[in-house]
């Protein structure tokens, strides 16, 4: 896909003799639409493992990723619809990168993933959750959802952990951990 974006967007570098016959730029558009109807298949397979599986941060990161692509091929098109340079494709396609990769910092997608992977059990009994998963790989994100979870297992799990403990030292204090260990700690006390 990447290849094939970097040689329509070398093509469409030429005089304007060349890229502005017709017939290229319908073949570029198709190009374009091919890509994106492969990466359509891409998510469509990914969710089908999600369906027989757990949805995980690394599917969620393939799909952000899957997102950022088609954004690129969006931008391409546009790059060849309205002949703008090569410094604004690959200007917009930095900007856009930048965004996802900003964003993602502020998300706490662990926490996302466990709840979606409850509120599916939930919902049907059939999916059978997969509590060794949320408790192994999520951390202290995962600990609202477990504490969702009708186990002995999981609330075994949460009053085992020492919410009181202190990080080694000053950088490796993270906020969102803080104040998953004072939930836990409010939770703990609700519970006697």
């Amino acid at each position: 896909m990447v290849l094939s974006a970097v040689i329509l967007g070398s093509i469409f570098q030429q005089s304007d003799g060349v890229t502005q016959r017709k017939p290229l730029k319908w073949l570029a558009y198709l190009w374009i639409a091919q890509n994106v109807f492969l990466m359509s298949g891409v998510i469509q397979r990914l969710w089908r493992y999600v369906d027989i599986s757990v949805l995980t941060p690394a599917r969620i990161y393939v799909i952000c990723f899957v997102l950022l692509v088609a954004a690129g091929f969006a931008l391409l098109g546009i790059y060849i619809a309205a002949r703008k340079s090569l410094n604004w494709l690959l200007g917009t396609n930095m900007l856009a990168t930048f965004c996802l990769f900003f964003m993602l910092q502020f998300l706490n997608v662990d926490s996302w993933v466990a709840h979606w992977n409850v509120t599916r059990c939930e919902r049907n009994p059939l999916h059978a959750l997969n509590l060794d998963y949320l408790k192994q790989h999520l951390g202290s994100s995962a600990w609202r959802a477990i504490a969702r979870v009708d186990s002995a297992e999981a609330r075994n799990f949460l009053m085992a952990i020492d919410g009181t403990s202190a990080p080694e030292n000053w950088r490796s204090w993270q906020g969102r951990e803080a104040a998953n260990r004072k939930w836990l700690a409010k939770w703990k006390e609700e519970l006697q």
